[in-house]
């Protein structure tokens, strides 16, 4: 749909300005009326940011905010178009705001919000949807929603720890080979040639390092256009269907982060489906959610492989054990929940367990990275340092000789 950019006041005189998706000029105005506002400029959204996808994103905070807002109206008995009114015009959001207002206008008509959701697959996940449905038919939607919102908290903070863990150690190891560039590209060739000037023999680490330093010196602008192209490459392959299979098998197969994003897809798989089993979704479009939302293809391709197995007729912990993928507790737990009819249960101890587990590795990670990472930048950054100073005592041995 077209972006518009908008401007308009409320009944307080104040003035709202942003951007929203809509159909046409006049779904814009009859948006903006429905919440209370009345535009005063109203134009197309010229702008490139619509062909970025992350200027389009609604995040895992975002929807924690949302469902937990629309929980609390609806367990209060507003109406829900004037819950979704309020909702649009409260989210800080542009894109959300846009979205929200559109699933006002779709079930003032009479649309069901699950199926007006499942409209904006952009803004709310598989999930959702599922659960809102599930929410609904039962008459339970303000149940669901705080499931949800409890859902998405959590899976935003678990997320940041793993962001973190595995960010963190890239980032300090760029800076530390940004320096050790600027060190031996602009500051051991000026010290080199003061030092020949006197006629000293450089020591072999300096003349090591000055040899990187004149290759990257003659060679950078090739060396940036094969790291442009690799990059690009790179970028272009993983968006391919084998590329992002690949990159899913290369995570898990990764020393220490492998095990990470592994105990990150199994408490997804357990929260998610625990989730749903709680809400009353039956188990084939479960397990089918939860495969898709659980973030790993590797890991995805073994819960669709177990649930083919369960559609004819088999149990669920033993096709999942089968698949190789998930930990013999986790499958074990998972049998006992279907023996004893406390399988939402049990999966959510499950994902329980998993978070606590990751959380402790996390930790671990953590305090283990520090002292090594700060042990290598000091070796690396301390060679250059001595190539740097070694000339320096050449020099004056150089000097007394002359004397």
């Amino acid at each position: 749909m077209p972006v518009y950019y908008y401007q308009a006041r409320d009944y307080e005189g104040l003035v709202h300005r942003g951007t929203i998706e809509a159909a046409a000029p006049s779904q814009v105005v009859e948006l903006m009326n429905a919440v209370g506002l009345f535009v005063t400029d109203l134009r197309p959204h010229k702008a490139t940011w619509k062909k970025w996808a992350f200027l389009r994103r609604v995040s895992l905070k975002d929807l924690a905010v949302f469902s937990r807002q629309l929980a609390v109206m609806v367990r209060g008995h507003l109406p829900l178009v004037k819950a979704l009114e309020v909702l649009a015009a409260q989210t800080s959001n542009s894109f959300l705001k846009g979205v929200v207002l559109d699933l006002k206008n779709q079930v003032e008509k009479g649309k069901a919000l699950h199926e007006a959701m499942d409209q904006h697959p952009e803004a709310f996940p598989e999930l959702f949807v599922a659960m809102v449905g599930a929410g609904e038919e039962a008459g339970l939607l303000d149940d669901a929603l705080e499931i949800l919102a409890r859902h998405y908290e959590k899976e935003d903070a678990v997320v940041k720890k793993v962001k973190t863990a595995s960010i963190y150690p890239v980032v300090v190891l760029a800076f530390a080979v940004l320096v050790v560039v600027f060190l031996i590209s602009f500051v051991l060739p000026r010290f080199s040639r003061l030092f020949s000037g006197f006629g000293a023999q450089l020591p072999w680490p300096t003349r090591f390092l000055l040899a990187c330093g004149n290759f990257l010196h003659h060679n950078y602008l090739f060396l940036t256009w094969l790291l442009f192209v690799a990059v690009f490459g790179l970028i272009a392959f993983l968006k391919s269907e084998e590329g992002k299979n690949w990159w899913d098998w290369c995570v898990l197969k990764l020393p220490v982060l492998g095990k990470i994003y592994m105990q990150l897809a199994v408490y997804r798989f357990s929260k998610i489906l625990g989730n749903l089993v709680q809400a009353g979704v039956p188990i084939l479009r479960a397990l089918e959610v939860a495969a898709n939302t659980v973030g790993n293809r590797v890991v995805a391709s073994g819960i669709m492989a177990a649930r083919a197995n369960i559609r004819e007729g088999e149990t669920i912990a033993a096709p999942l054990a089968a698949t190789g993928v998930f930990p013999l507790m986790v499958t074990e737990m998972i049998a006992v929940g279907e023996s004893t009819g406390s399988l939402d249960e049990m999966l959510h101890q499950v994902a329980a367990y998993t978070e606590g587990e990751l959380t402790y590795t996390l930790d671990n990670l953590t305090s283990l990275l520090e002292p090594v990472l700060i042990l290598f930048i000091a070796g690396v950054v301390g060679f250059v340092v001595l190539s740097i100073f070694l000339p320096i005592v050449s020099t004056w041995k150089a000097l007394g000789t002359l004397r």
